[in-house]
C-alpha cells in the first residue's frame, strides 16, 4: 500500500495531519490529533486525563463509495499488531479513550462495505501518552507562584479571581500596562529546571500590548524566547528571540496558544538546543490561565 508522507507546515499549529488511501474504495483520509496534542516528528504525545488514561481524536475525509458502510479504528501497543478495535460506523471523526500514560500506542483505520469486507489498513501513527506539567491553573485560589519582577510604577497586583466566561479561577495581572512585569516560577522562587518538556501552552485574555517571555537555558547560554501581538517575527541572534502571535491576541477574548520552544529557537538560531525551561514572564495587564509545559 502506498504511504503518503506527513504533511508539514499547515495552518493549525499543534495539529498533525497524515493522509492515506483506502485501497478498497480509493478514498483519502486524514488523522487529526486534537488541539491539545503535540507532534514530535512521527511520535505524537497527547495529554492525559485525570484518571491517568488518555484520549485522541481521529478525523478523516468522507469516502463517497456508495457501498461504504463505515470505518474501524484499530490500535495496540505493538506496531502492526492491533489488539483492540472500535467500529465507529459511518462517521468521519471519533475519539479513542483509554490509552495509559507512559505507554506507546499504534493506530490505523480501515473502511468496510455493506458486506463487511474491510479495506487494507491505513498508514500507521504512533503515540505516547504524556502528562503535562501544569505550573498555573489558579484552582488553588492563590497566586503563590507569582512575583512582580518590575515594579517601576508602584501598585502592580497579582490576583486569583473567578472568571465567569471560563467558569473557573484565573490569574489577573493588574498594573501600569507594559511598565510592570510578572514572573511565574516555583512557589519558593526557584526556577522550574524542566529539562524534558519544551512545548509551552497558555491561555490569556488581553486588551492591550503584552510581552510574554519564556526563560530558557541553552547550549549557547541564557535565552528569552518572547511573544507579542505583532503579526511577524523579528527572531534574533542574541539573548532575545522574538515571535509574533498576531494582532488578534489582544482582542479582549480568551485565546489558547501552544508553542514549540525548541522550534521557535531553532528558527532564529539553528543548532542551539534548549537544556531546560525555567519560568514564564509577562508584561502588561490582563488575565492568564492554564500555563503548562508538555512534550
Amino acid at each position: 500500500m502506498l504511504k503518503v508522507p506527513i504533511l508539514k507546515g499547515l495552518a493549525f499549529p499543534g495539529f498533525l495531519f497524515l493522509a492515506f488511501a483506502i485501497p478498497a474504495y480509493a478514498g483519502k483520509a486524514t488523522l487529526t490529533w486534537d488541539a491539545d496534542n503535540e507532534p514530535d516528528q512521527t511520535v505524537v504525545y497527547f495529554a492525559s486525563a485525570a484518571s491517568q488514561a488518555s484520549k485522541v481524536t481521529l478525523t478523516w475525509d468522507a469516502n463517497n463509495d456508495p457501498n461504504l458502510a463505515g470505518y474501524i479504528i484499530y490500535y495496540g501497543t505493538s506496531s502492526g499488531q492491533y489488539t483492540q478495535k472500535i467500529n465507529v460506523g459511518k462517521v468521519t471523526t471519533a475519539t479513542v479513550t483509554g490509552p495509559q500514560v507512559g505507554s506507546y500506542y499504534f493506530f490505523a483505520v480501515a473502511a468496510y462495505n455493506l458486506t463487511k469486507l474491510e479495506s487494507a489498513f491505513s498508514n500507521e501513527v504512533m503515540a505516547k501518552a504524556d502528562v503535562p506539567t501544569v505550573y498555573e491553573d489558579a484552582e488553588d485560589g492563590t497566586a503563590a507562584r507569582w512575583f512582580v519582577y518590575d515594579n517601576r510604577v508602584p501598585g502592580a497586583k497579582i490576583l486569583n479571581v473567578f472568571d465567569a466566561e471560563r467558569g473557573s479561577r484565573v490569574i489577573q495581572l493588574s498594573g501600569s500596562a507594559w511598565a510592570n512585569g510578572y514572573w511565574l516560577r516555583n512557589a519558593n522562587g526557584s526556577p522550574w529546571h524542566n529539562s524534558t518538556q519544551h512545548i509551552v501552552q497558555w491561555s490569556m485574555k488581553f486588551s492591550e500590548y503584552f510581552e510574554i517571555f519564556m526563560d530558557v537555558q541553552t547550549t549557547a547560554g541564557h535565552r528569552y524566547i518572547y511573544y507579542t501581538d505583532y503579526p511577524g517575527s523579528a527572531l534574533g541572534s542574541g539573548e532575545y528571540v522574538h515571535h509574533g502571535l498576531g494582532r488578534g491576541a489582544k482582542d479582549g477574548q480568551w485565546h489558547t496558544f501552544t508553542r514549540d520552544l525548541q522550534a521557535d529557537l531553532s528558527e532564529a538560531q539553528p543548532g542551539v538546543v534548549i537544556l531546560e525551561v525555567n519560568g514564564f514572564l509577562i508584561r502588561g495587564s490582563g488575565m492568564v490561565d492554564e500555563i503548562k509545559l508538555k512534550n
